[in-house]
């Protein structure tokens, strides 16, 4: 009996051994980008590794305010590597470069797109016709009659207050 139950579980656990190898043939998908950090019109270099050959994946470039479509590309192999432009009115910020097969898997990495060179040397009318992700700077400074009034308005509610409170009592 004991002998007949060492044979089941040898055998359930080469099952399990085998299934698990079996399933870890074909690794998770990778993708690369070529430079990590490109001005708007420049080009990349993307590199899809760990996939299924014949596999169709759509690229898309999506940040904060815009998404780019930057066309499809077959799997060869188990990968592929393909130069796309960053499209050049791309507003500077921090990007997803997403790949997504007709299957619906998808794998993804980021990108900063810089301002494009047009941008860099001086054509700000260009950058101004679209958001950008960049932080905004407020002027924020209060002359001292704002400051007076503020004050006075806190010290108008404080006496109010204590008012009330006196009015309460009685």
């Amino acid at each position: 009996m004991r002998g007949k139950k060492l044979w089941i579980v040898v055998l359930l656990s080469a099952a399990t051994f085998l299934s698990t190898t079996r399933g870890l043939a074909h690794g998770e998908p990778e993708l690369t980008v070529e430079p990590s950090t490109v001005a708007a019109g420049g080009e990349v270099t993307i590199t899809g590794a760990e996939m299924e050959d014949g596999e169709v994946f759509a690229l898309t470039l999506e940040g904060m305010f815009d998404t780019f479509d930057l066309g499809e590309v077959s799997v060869s192999g188990e990968g592929f590597s393909v130069q796309v432009t960053i499209p050049a009115e791309a507003a500077p910020g921090l990007y997803t470069l997403q790949a997504v097969s007709r299957e619906g898997e998808s794998v993804n990495v980021e990108i900063t797109v810089l301002a494009s060179s047009a941008e860099q040397d001086g054509d700000v009318a260009a950058a101004a016709d679209r958001p950008s992700a960049e932080p905004l700077a407020l002027e924020r400074t209060r002359t001292t009659g704002d400051w007076l009034f503020v004050g006075a308005l806190i010290l108008l509610g404080g006496v109010g207050g204590f008012w009330l409170l006196k009015k309460g009592k009685q």
